[in-house]
């Protein structure tokens, strides 16, 4: 047997031309709770394309920043303005979703100059969850351990040296 098939629920359908396809179970979503409120965000910044990153939080998906230069510039800093409690960031690809960093972290600050870590690593699972739940915006919901922070920097890591970065919106979310 398939090691699909040994899964519990899992349907068999109809075999035809040597394919074989499976109905699968809805899993329940892996955030145990939903995100916390969406955190006003007063401006952004990021040394590459820097007169396109305000699109990163205009409220539409299919407007996007992108960052074609070496991977030396691939950050985006997030402000709120003002020191707040966050929880999660909420990363789109919008229409842009062959384009994903194979690792993406995440750092934060109360004053811009002092940066705590808060998440580094893959980041497919939430992108195929947000893609599950709306395929035209790809939205990844990436939590964080809560803490209080004006600065957001996203920056994706160990990227090829033609990797292009593509962000469609960016919410900071409370815990």
């Amino acid at each position: 047997k398939a090691p699909v098939e040994r899964q519990p629920e899992v349907v068999l359908t109809p075999q035809r031309d040597g394919s074989t396809q499976y109905r699968l179970p809805r899993l329940a979503r892996s955030s145990d709770s939903p995100p916390g409120a969406r955190l006003p965000i007063v401006t952004a910044q990021s040394e590459c394309a820097s007169a396109q990153v305000p699109v990163i939080f205009d409220g539409d998906d299919r407007s996007r920043w992108e960052c074609p230069q070496s991977p030396a510039l691939h950050w985006l800093t997030v402000d709120l303005g003002t020191p707040a409690a966050i929880g999660a960031v909420v990363y789109s690809l919008g229409p842009s979703g062959w384009n994903v960093p194979t690792d993406l972290e995440i750092e934060t600050s109360v004053d811009g100059a002092a940066w705590e870590p808060a998440r580094r690593g893959r980041i497919l699972r939430e992108l195929i969850e947000g893609g599950l739940a709306d395929a035209t915006s790809l939205r990844a919901t990436l939590s964080i351990p809560p803490r209080r922070a004006r600065y957001v920097r996203l920056r994706p890591v160990d990227q090829p040296e033609e990797f292009v970065w593509f962000v469609a919106e960016v919410e900071l979310r409370g815990p």
